[in-house]
């Protein structure tokens, strides 16, 4: 596994933990950046689109665009129950880290 795929591995996962721990298991794309980097990851927002159609087609999370702000891209990322089961390490998806024991 290359760098760039250890790091976008992560990323997925922290990504599912965030949204697990966030109320209602949503949160707008420019709040996942936000955390993502106060998590250490230094992404930009089109990285965090990027990653949440990635998870989506995964069937992970579910989006939805943000009506208040549609124009401008924001859109709602919401934890699935499989989703769910990746991030408490009951299901594997290649290319989402497998959670340690922490």
């Amino acid at each position: 596994m290359s760098y760039g795929d250890y790091l976008a591995s992560d990323r997925r996962l922290v990504m599912l933990r965030i949204l697990k721990g966030a109320p209602g298991h949503s949160l707008n794309c420019r709040s996942m950046q936000k955390v993502l980097i106060g998590a250490g990851h230094r992404v930009s927002l089109d990285r965090v689109r990027t990653e949440a159609a990635w998870l989506e087609e995964q069937g992970v999370i579910k989006t939805e665009p943000f009506e208040a702000a549609a124009a401008k891209g924001y859109m709602i990322l919401t934890l699935t129950q499989r989703g769910t089961d990746v991030a408490n390490g009951h299901t594997e998806v290649p290319g989402i880290d497998v959670p340690s024991g922490d």
